[in-house]
């Protein structure tokens, strides 16, 4: 871990103009020592995909359907559901990209899955032998 403020390896904590700070020997008389050990924070990586939740695919072709099975016009069911038309109306025609507490409430109030749980997608960098994978070893110009 490097000194937040001359850059040398740190190995105290120091309080300076009231922020906590990681410091070196030579900047921790810059402010008030923390006596609190300096612990390096391990990075682990998780065997386990990670799920996350995502919306469905053309979530605004279901909503429309739904609330036409239920007999609603737009405003109705804007109405119901405490949401201005013109959001409603955005929705169904994919104007307006669904957030996951709306969805929810839509899924609540319709019936119907507008939110799906899916395993994270990870990238994968070339093989360098040259170090680390850097950002520019991820990007592709044309």
């Amino acid at each position: 871990m490097d000194c937040e403020l001359c850059g040398k390896p740190a190995t105290k904590k120091a309080l300076v103009e009231g922020v906590n700070l990681n410091v070196c020997n030579a900047c921790v008389k810059l402010g008030q020592e923390v006596r609190a050990p300096l612990v390096p924070v391990k990075k682990t990586v998780s065997a386990e995909p990670l799920i996350v939740q995502a919306i469905v695919p053309d979530p605004g072709t279901r909503i429309k359907q739904a609330r036409e099975k239920f007999g609603l016009t737009q405003k109705d069911f804007a109405i119901k559901i405490n949401e201005h038309q013109s959001v409603i109306h955005k929705l169904e025609t994919g104007h307006l990209d669904l957030t996951l507490d709306l969805a929810r409430k839509l899924e609540k109030a319709l019936h119907i899955k507008l939110i799906e749980e899916r395993q994270d997608v990870t990238l994968s960098a070339p093989k360098t032998n040259n170090g680390p994978v850097t950002i520019g070893d991820l990007i592709r110009l044309k």
